[in-house]
């Protein structure tokens, strides 16, 4: 009980974003289950909270293929284009983790942070000013 407690409590406020610990906890949930099963739009306040947090007021790019309208959480984004999904340029790029594959660049690249357990924040505006 203790153990379950204490999962709950270092999960917390992302619960739907919850998996075992055997497969590595909810940090490698996206590997396992994909698109309705692990992403609902659950994670875009987290993604604004984020925006607001680092004075991202520009608008980010965003590859994200839920129903769900990140502008209605107040996430101001524009789509990738497809230069995008090859090379990064000097902005905040977030991503969705069930299509983070996609990206080129995304795969084998430690993300700046994360929206909660479902979307992959790239902040390469922070990498140019290092």
């Amino acid at each position: 009980m203790l153990w379950y407690a204490f999962t709950a409590l270092t999960i917390w406020p992302h619960y739907l974003g919850y998996f075992n610990e055997i497969i590595g906890g909810s940090k490698y949930g996206y590997k396992y289950l994909r698109d309705s099963n692990f992403n609902w739009g659950k994670d875009l306040p987290a993604l604004a909270d984020y925006m607001n947090k680092n004075k991202s007021n520009e608008v980010i790019l965003l590859d994200y293929v839920r129903q769900a309208d990140p502008v209605a959480y107040g996430v101001h984004y524009r789509n990738f284009t497809s230069e995008d999904f090859k090379i990064p340029q000097n902005k905040v790029y977030a991503i969705s983790a069930d299509v983070v594959e996609t990206v080129d660049w995304a795969k084998d690249r430690e993300p700046t942070a994360k929206a909660g357990y479902s979307i992959f924040i790239y902040d390469f505006t922070k990498e140019a000013t290092k």
